[in-house]
């Protein structure tokens, strides 16, 4: 598998959710560049498909945000630029939840449980850390959603120069 049928496979799973657009859709980017880009970039995804959403960022993904969102009202939740380092933690938390990981940092695990869809780059041999950030991931994603989206590329590029991954 390579990164573009990664990112193709986990929007085809996105599709597939029963009645996705009026799900409660939680979407929780890591606060730094990279990942306000890569929510910004899901975000206007999202609005561009008229897909119900509720956003925020966090400074980092931890034991007592989980618990709020085990008892969150959302159906599905969008980790952008965090999540890959805590997946088994999210698989005991977030068991009754739809769990979608944009990350770049080296995976705790590669193989996730069913309800997690995990886009990574190092799942597919691709250097996270200077080859491709979460924004860029998000771009990928939202570009699979729709077409229309191609115009949220300069938003990954933000996201790259944030996370200083044009130096590397």
């Amino acid at each position: 598998m390579d990164f573009f049928e990664l990112v193709r496979t986990a929007v085809e799973k996105f599709k597939t959710i029963e009645n996705y657009k009026n799900k409660v859709i939680r979407i929780i980017g890591n606060i730094d560049t990279d990942g306000i880009t890569a929510t910004s970039i899901i975000i206007n995804a999202f609005l561009r498909d008229n897909i119900k959403f509720i956003s925020s960022v966090e400074r980092q993904l931890n034991s007592e945000l989980l618990n709020v969102l085990n008892n969150d009202p959302s159906d599905i939740i969008f980790f952008l630029d965090f999540g890959s380092g805590n997946i088994s933690e999210l698989e005991k938390k977030l068991w009754n939840k739809r769990v979608f990981i944009l990350d770049h940092h080296y995976p705790e695990k590669f193989e996730c449980e069913g309800n997690i869809v995990h886009i990574n780059p190092h799942i597919v041999g691709i250097d996270g850390s200077k080859e491709i950030g979460a924004s860029g991931i998000a771009y990928y994603f939202a570009k699979q959603l729709n077409d229309k989206n191609t115009g949220l590329a300069y938003l990954a590029l933000i996201g790259a120069i944030g996370d200083v991954q044009e130096n590397l």
